[in-house]
């Protein structure tokens, strides 16, 4: 079993990675907060924030980035405006089940990964992303 890829002294890597990031992300931050401008922001925030670490892993980073997205002042979960008959749903979720209903569709986190970064154990995400 080989070891999981860095990004040492590879800032192509790098920034593939931020671009893999980024749209989903963005998605994200607006369908959280209702408001793209405050979305765009915590994005940026996120994105500028994130610095190449030599030792860790892609997946690492990718866990990383979503944490300081989390915990970006402007994503504030707030009411959603009217969305398309796919979308309507997530707003009338709870606020903390539409956050993890979202990183499970948008991150590309596993179970695990999404339970570690909400500070919730996996069984409990999984009753909760049943129930939404």
């Amino acid at each position: 079993m080989s070891a999981a890829p860095s990004l040492s002294s590879n800032p192509l890597a790098f920034r593939r990675l931020q671009e893999s990031l980024e749209r989903p992300a963005a998605v994200f931050a607006e369908l959280c907060t209702g408001d793209a401008a405050a979305g765009d922001r915590a994005v940026a925030e996120a994105m500028r924030a994130q610095v190449s670490d030599p030792g860790a892993t892609v997946r690492a980073l990718a866990v990383r980035f979503w944490h300081g997205l989390l915990g970006s002042p402007d994503i504030r979960l707030g009411p959603l405006p009217a969305l398309p008959a796919p979308l309507g749903h997530l707003g009338r979720l709870p606020p903390g089940l539409r956050v993890l209903v979202l990183l499970k569709l948008l991150s590309g986190l596993n179970e695990v990964e999404l339970a570690a970064l909400l500070a919730r154990s996996p069984a409990v995400c999984r009753k909760a992303l049943a129930r939404a």
